[in-house]
């Protein structure tokens, strides 16, 4: 809890250091034209931690080379659309996996849905402030090998809050670099859960860049209690390439 409320703290320090230039930037920001850009990309990721089903857990412990001979069929992608000070972005992941866990001894084929949404406020040219939601969904399934012959499983889908910064470099270089960092959960969907993914791309042509980046995210999910328990407590985190077209 320690962890969480200093991520929290620190977040507010920096949207209010942020907020304090808004009011010199307002001229300077204002369009009257949609500006879309959709941004398919690669994660190379890896998952670890803790999952369990029907109060039955395993270990997850997934290199990225590991997911890729692991995966079945994914999708990753983001997309953002604004005008003037205001928008809105969306981003989803969603992995179809089998694998292995050695402690105990089961087989694992987890799926996992990732979609956030949110709306975008400019706090200045080089930040923005978001809020939304996050929604997750989990396929969770566990197939325990000899000596305890036991399969479970178990569907979840839970939403949480979500509020973030995205930090950048100005617009008008073709080098470019982003950070994208937010906090959500708080008890009403997942304990808690956050996210931090800088990246940094170069102009290919003036509507294509190639971008490329590190993505973390941490997730801690629970409900219920004796064999009725379900948990997910993982992070998912590797590099990240794709990219960008502005319509």
């Amino acid at each position: 809890m320690d962890r969480n409320r200093n991520m929290l703290f620190a977040l507010g320090i920096v949207v209010m250091g942020i907020t304090g230039t808004q009011a010199a930037d307002q001229a300077a920001t204002s369009k009257d034209r949609w500006e879309v850009t959709l941004a398919p990309y690669v994660f190379g990721a890896s998952l670890s931690g803790d999952m369990v089903v029907r109060g039955r857990g395993a270990e997850i412990d997934l290199s990225s080379s590991d997911i890729l001979d692991n995966l079945e069929f994914g999708f990753m992608g983001m997309g953002m659309a604004r005008k003037g000070n205001w928008g809105f972005a969306g981003d989803i992941i969603y992995m179809e996996l089998g694998v292995t866990s050695d402690m105990p001894p089961a087989d694992i084929d987890p799926t996992l849905g990732v979609l956030t949404f949110q709306g975008i406020r400019r706090l200045s040219k080089y930040a923005d402030l978001t809020f939304g939601g996050r929604w997750s969904h989990l396929d969770g399934r566990i197939s325990f090998k000899p000596p305890i012959n036991v399969d479970v499983k178990h569907t979840k889908d839970w939403v949480d809050p979500v509020a973030g910064i995205v930090l950048r470099t100005p617009e008008d270089h073709r080098w470019h670099a982003t950070l994208i960092a937010d906090v959500g959960g708080f008890g009403v969907g997942s304990d808690f859960t956050w996210q931090v993914f800088p990246s940094a791309g170069v102009d290919l042509t003036q509507r294509v860049s190639l971008e490329f980046g590190w993505r973390l995210l941490d997730t801690k999910y629970e409900t219920g209690s004796g064999s009725d328990r379900f948990e997910y407590d993982t992070r998912l985190q590797g590099p990240v390439m794709g990219l960008a077209f502005k319509l």
